[in-house]
Parts: structure tokens; C-alpha cells; sequence
């Protein structure tokens, strides 16, 4: 707690964070078994934003998963943007009434990615292997940018990266209407396409 209480006011005012969390087993006395605990990580790195801060990952243990544990995590700060996956609970945060609005979620990459790898390398399907060359046009142009000006990195992001994000929704919902409902392949691409704002937001952080 004395760390986390001489990090958190570093942090507070910072428009960004990323947020994940994970599964972990946890003693569960008299059982002789263990019960599901999950590790949130909340995450401050502004190195590729240009910030000379160092990056900061404070890491708070909860019981589930539910809607309260982002919730009583991020209590205090005043940043705007929150980049995270796509679960659930953390729509909860753009309905919460904050002096600074609400939080602005930015629906991470990575773990977008990390879907069409796994399908990629277990069906070796020719979408998920599009897929993935798509991405990495989009890592490539990121890449280029890093570090620099927030200016420099919005004009960069809207001149190469808008329009390969706004044709990747109409290809990916192509490709959905021509595979199995039920495919793994199928819930990864709807994971992908569901999330209304992600451009939006990833075009002014």
C-alpha cells in the first residue's frame, strides 16, 4: 500500500491508461483446491505518446470480474482515454459521471491480433492471415510515429491508418457471411467488428 500511495498521484492526472486483467488461482483454505481470483493490471506508459515519464504498471487484486472492480480502480483519476479489450465490464465506465466526462474506451489491438494468430496457426486460414497483414500496416504506421508530437501522430493517423481501419468493417462483415456462424473463426471476427468507437477514439489519442 505505501508504494501504490507514492505511485497513484503520479498517475492521477494522465489522459490515458491501459487496463487488463487475468485470471490467477487463489488458496482457497479447507477446500484443498483453489478458487479463480483475477489480477487488474491498470497501466501509464506515455513513452510512445512522447512523455518522459516512466512507465508505471500498478497491479490490484479482486475476487470476479464484474463492472465494480474497474470501477472502484480507477476512482480518483482524471484521464480520458481507457485503452482495454472488449469484455463487458468496462462499458460500465463510459456511463459513470466524472468532472472530466466519461471515459472514452480505446479497444486494444493486441488482443485483436492475438485472435487471428490463434487462428491462423491452428486452421491456417487465409482470412486470419489477411487479417494479420492488416494489422501489421497498422503496427508499421504506428511505428513511424512514436514518440513523437500528439500532431504529428493524429496526421499520420488519419492520412495511412483511418482508411485502412474503415475498410477492414465492411471486408471483415464480407468474410463473416461466408463462414460457419458457429466457427471460432466467426466469433473472433464479430469480437472484432462489434465495438462502434474504436476508430473514433484511436484517431485523436
Amino acid at each position: 500500500m505505501a508504494i501504490q500511495a507514492t505511485v497513484k498521484p503520479r498517475r492521477i492526472g494522465q489522459r490515458r491508461r491501459a487496463y487488463d486483467e487475468t485470471r490467477a488461482p487463489v488458496l482457497d483454505p479447507g477446500r484443498k483446491a483453489t478458487k479463480s481470483g483475477f489480477f487488474w493490471a491498470v497501466v501509464s506508459d506515455d513513452r510512445g505518446h512522447g512523455g518522459a515519464d516512466p512507465p508505471i504498471v500498478l497491479f490490484h487484486y479482486a475476487p470476479g470480474r464484474g463492472k465494480e472492480h474497474p470501477l472502484k480502480f480507477l476512482v480518483g483519476y482524471r484521464g480520458r482515454f481507457l485503452q482495454c479489450d472488449a469484455y463487458q465490464s468496462y462499458n460500465a465506465l463510459t456511463e459513470i459521471e466524472r468532472d472530466g466526462g466519461p471515459w472514452r474506451l480505446v479497444y486494444c489491438w493486441t488482443h485483436v491480433r492475438r485472435r487471428f494468430v490463434k487462428r491462423f496457426e491452428s486452421d491456417r486460414s487465409p482470412i486470419a492471415e489477411e487479417m494479420l497483414r492488416q494489422i501489421a500496416l497498422l503496427y508499421q504506421i504506428e511505428k513511424t510515429v512514436r514518440g513523437q508530437d500528439a500532431a504529428v501522430r493524429l496526421a499520420a493517423r488519419r492520412e495511412n491508418a483511418a482508411p485502412i481501419i474503415a475498410a477492414l468493417k465492411p471486408w471483415l462483415e464480407a468474410q463473416l457471411s461466408r463462414i460457419p456462424q458457429k466457427s471460432q473463426l466467426a466469433e473472433d471476427i464479430r469480437y472484432t467488428v462489434h465495438p462502434e468507437q474504436t476508430t473514433q477514439a484511436a484517431m485523436t489519442i
